[in-house]
């Protein structure tokens, strides 16, 4: 975590951009508020329809106005309806939730959109008590708070769709951090709830240090190096009080591990409010000896610094010993044309809340070949997720009529994956359970080239992963698509039943996937596409790109609604427990579009459990990434220097390819970097690519069984 605030000035300011937003109506919103503590809710098999985090996740809004989505966008605290087995459930008084700002704010108003359930307009809440505390409390003690307001009457009882919020003062006398509804009254029903609440105000400067002190601000947090790679990390160093004279900061650690430029720095009194910058590099001994610390140490000398305590720094080192797991976070863009701006606020908040996450979204084109509402909306967030937080925008398709026709294609509505008659398994005359491989090769090389070139036109990148419908393929299928430049593919999906049920398991499912035996697992790692098999024993020669081997990234945690929180923490921590230096572990979490609110709970949950993993890395590092990333950061485990005609080994078969070649000066992509005895991929053959080849004679990659 950050040790303490770096500048007064300047993070005043920029904690005043970045923890609000202005909004409509001039006044500067809290974001990133979560929900801490509340009374009840409905009960277990209603949690995801009525879960406090609905009250700040967007759910329950379309733009600035109340949403018309009774289900999954509100909270509502437990009544008879939902299974309660309290003797009065008529008695709503003492309900309540408490809401935690982030940090310590001075708090101007909140905004409150009632319960919207046209069918029980008397939920809504009529009088509430506003109890509010400061930093440094527990929100689950009452004794925290204090009574701000003991009869707020909220005039509004929309209980239908459009409706505005009800602005409402909250001038403290304190600097708040956390807000508490007490629930006194409702509207005459049995139950009570609400749908959303904002909070408007200013964060609080922080208050200037009364002595001298050194503040040191680590990047994201963490100094974090690899002896792999030259690529360093750094860390601020700025004085936090008034020198009486120039003051040296020495800065020592140990040269085995870590090189630090620069050893020391000097801060006159004219520029000791200017933030100085610390390079960290690794040092490669060539010992492997897996993650590992080192300690930067700091001291003081000059004027009024003399002598002071100092923060260290300490530097986490991965070495080529330290195993890895990469954390992908998918989105499946199945019915885009659905989607509205609560699922995309639901999407939105994961990357507030979470983030060093990023998305991997596997983005439909039939958005752009029926009737879609919100595209504008959804074309935002696409952009947002990608230019902000780092999301990769892949491919998704499903075969729906409106799609295939608008790429030149003759729909089939035949055969159906979720069909329940055999051997046909039915039809679907929308087309969203036919699989990608009723079609042919043409065809499917057609509908590529169409969602590529639709991509282009609407200014997204060329999309480098993909993911059929349903989990479908064919080894055909998947060498068009390694023609068509996608590096990863996200079909495999487990079968099996160790944790959750997939439901996806019927005779038509098994008869046109491909994933129909128990040879992809939960914990199976990414593997070579054979050009003979889609399955992970399948053998050289392998589908290639113009990027390296083509990867296949196992669904292991299948979709987000076929498994418990609990079993996708499972999931993680036994692909945690596996992994090692020599086998890096990818997880990936799936969530549909249209379940980003139905599901919002469970992935921020389980977010926040492998966060406290990210941000604190031990034997084992795990990073959170996009597919392409993961495939780029991998491939070496699956690229062998020399083997120019990709089967798995280097031989006489490829020095006969180099010295065929040998000194040409035309090696390119189109022709496949003279048929692969360009190594180096540095446009010529050479000594070089001789070397590589040399170092890995009669080599073998190993095929995972």
């Amino acid at each position: 975590m950050e040790k303490k605030i770096v500048m007064i000035c300047l993070l005043a300011l920029a904690v005043l951009l970045n923890a609000t937003v202005q909004s409509a109506y001039g006044q500067n919103e809290v974001v990133g508020v979560t929900i801490v503590d509340y009374s009840s809710y409905c009960w277990e098999g209603q949690q995801e329809n009525y879960a406090p985090v609905h009250l700040v996740n967007g759910s329950g809004l379309s733009s600035d106005l109340h949403g018309t989505n009774q289900n999954f966008a509100m909270w509502l605290i437990e009544y008879s309806a939902c299974g309660s087995d309290s003797e009065s459930p008529d008695t709503v008084e003492g309900e309540y939730v408490t809401f935690d700002l982030g940090e310590l704010i001075d708090l101007e108003s909140t905004k409150i959109w009632n319960w919207n359930g046209a069918t029980y307009p008397g939920v809504c809440v009529h009088k509430m008590k506003i109890w509010v505390a400061g930093d440094g409390v527990d929100p689950n003690d009452p004794a925290s708070f204090q009574l701000h307001d003991p009869n707020i009457i909220l005039t509004q009882n929309p209980c239908t769709g459009g409706a505005a919020g009800e602005m409402l003062s909250l001038d403290t006398s304190i600097s708040v951090r956390y807000v508490k509804f007490e629930v006194m009254e409702n509207y005459g029903h049995e139950a009570v709830g609400l749908s959303e609440v904002k909070f408007y105000g200013l964060p609080l400067p922080p208050i200037p240090p009364s002595e001298p002190i050194v503040i040191i601000t680590e990047t994201d947090d963490l100094t974090l190096v690899d002896e792999q790679k030259d690529d360093p990390d750094t860390y601020r160093v700025v004085l936090g009080y008034p020198p009486t004279s120039p003051v040296t900061i020495s800065i020592d650690y140990d040269q085995t591990q870590i090189e630090v430029i620069p050893n020391e720095l000097v801060f006159e009194t004219s520029d000791w409010q200017t933030p100085q910058t610390v390079t960290v590099t690794a040092v490669s001994d060539g010992i492997d000896e897996g993650m590992q610390n080192s300690i930067i140490s700091h001291s003081a000398d000059g004027g009024n610094y003399t002598g002071i305590a100092i923060d260290e720094v300490i530097v986490k080192i991965i070495d080529p010993a330290t195993p890895v797991v990469y954390v992908l976070v998918t989105t499946h863009f199945d019915w885009p044309f659905n989607i509205n701006t609560s699922h995309l606020n639901a999407l939105r908040n994961l990357s507030i809340r979470h983030p060093k996450m990023k998305w991997t979204h596997l983005y439909n084109p039939v958005v752009y070949t029926q009737n879609s509402p919100y595209l504008a909306e959804i074309e935002d967030y696409i952009f947002e997720s990608r230019d902000v937080y780092g999301a990769e925008i892949g491919l998704h398709l499903h075969m729906f009529k409106s799609f295939v026709e608008a790429a030149g294609v003759s729909f089939r509505d035949s055969p159906s994956l979720n069909g329940s008659n055999v051997p046909g398994c039915g039809s679907d005359t929308g087309g969203y359970s036919v699989p990608f491989t009723a079609y042919t090769s043409e065809e499917i090389g057609t509908m590529i080239d169409f969602s590529i070139a639709k991509f282009g036109s609407r200014g997204l990148d060329r999309p480098r992963t993909f993911c059929a419908g349903y989990w479908a393929t064919s080894i055909t299928s998947q060498t068009i698509l390694s023609e068509k430049g996608f590096t990863v593919s996200k079909s495999a999906l487990p079968p099996g039943t160790e944790y959750g049920s997939s439901d996806m398991t019927p005779l038509c499912w098994l008869m046109y996937s491909g994933w129909g035996d128990e040879t992809v697992t939960h914990t199976m790692s990414p593997y070579m596409i054979s050009s003979s098999s889609i399955l992970p024993a399948g053998g050289p020669p392998y589908l290639w790109t113009d990027e390296g081997p083509m990867l296949e990234f196992p669904q292991n945690c299948k979709v987000g609604w076929m498994i418990p929180t609990q079993g996708l923490k499972d999931i993680f921590l036994d692909n945690y427990n596996l992994a090692t230096p020599n086998e890096p572990k990818v997880i990936d979490l799936v969530l549909h579009d249209s379940t980003a609110v139905s599901q919002y709970a469970k992935f921020d949950d389980t977010l926040s459990f492998i966060d406290q993993y990210v941000e604190n890395p031990d034997d084992v590092l795990v990073v959170y990434a996009t597919a392409n990333e993961v495939h780029k950061a991998i491939l070496p485990k699956f690229i062998l220097g020399g083997d120019t005609d990709r089967d798995g080994d280097v031989d006489f078969e490829d020095l006969l390819v180099q010295v065929t070649h040998w000194l040409d000066m035309d090696c390119v992509n189109s022709n496949n970097w003279c048929n692969g005895a360009d190594s180096n991929r540095q446009g010529s053959i050479d000594l070089k690519d001789f070397v590589i080849l040399s170092q890995n004679w009669l080599t073998k990659i190993a095929v995972e069984q």
